[in-house]
């Protein structure tokens, strides 16, 4: 039983099971509900009404005390489970070449070290290309730079619309969390950061 559930049975609030949600009628006073359609989180109490849009959290619109405790560890527990469900990662495509020359002076080295390859597939072609790995060491994207000057897109992310990682930096600057995203690293010699502030 969760807290949530203890507390409709107390209010005698017919509901429903319905996965990782509660069904109800609306509680929306204005909002004369024929049917269950609000959804509450069994654990987290937040509710709302997929018909006229009322929101909110139940232990609040009761005034009742909860656990913000376990409300954060089951919103935490629930982040860990979608990061590690996000995938098992990307593998290098099938047939790749290692890139092995040395494209705007950058060291064969420095390719070889970020697994830089070319590819025969569209999306490779005409570019240099190299993983982009998470902190766990899975694959989650490929970036292309254009080597010929020729493509539409200077750089290509693979697949599209991916979401990168962020990196975090140990030393706090002035009191802040600095988190890197790594941009490129075909514009200098060293790699170029993007960085998020954080605080």
């Amino acid at each position: 039983m969760s807290a949530v559930i203890d507390l409709l049975e107390e209010r005698g609030i017919f509901y429903k099971l319905s996965g990782n949600d509660v069904l109800i009628k609306c509680l929306n006073p204005e909002h004369d509900d024929g049917n269950p359609s609000m959804r509450i989180d069994k654990v987290l109490g937040v509710f709302h009404c997929f018909s006229c849009g009322y929101k909110g959290s139940l232990f609040r619109h009761y005034n009742v005390e909860y656990s913000e405790t376990e409300v954060r560890r089951e919103k935490l527990k629930r982040l860990i489970s979608n990061i590690r469900s996000s995938g098992i990662g990307l593998s290098m495509p099938e047939g790749y070449m290692p890139y092995i020359g040395n494209w705007r002076g950058i060291k064969p080295e420095t390719y070889k070290n970020f697994s830089t390859f070319r590819h025969h597939d569209s999306q490779f072609i005409g570019r240099i290309n190299f993983p982009i790995i998470d902190a766990s060491g899975r694959i989650v994207a490929f970036q292309g730079r254009d080597e010929t000057g020729t493509l539409d897109n200077k750089y290509m992310f693979y697949p599209s619309g991916v979401k990168l990682p962020l990196y975090p930096q140990v030393r706090p600057l002035q009191g802040r969390v600095i988190l890197y995203s790594i941009c490129s690293i075909f514009m200098t010699r060293d790699l170029i950061m993007q960085y998020v502030v954080l605080g």
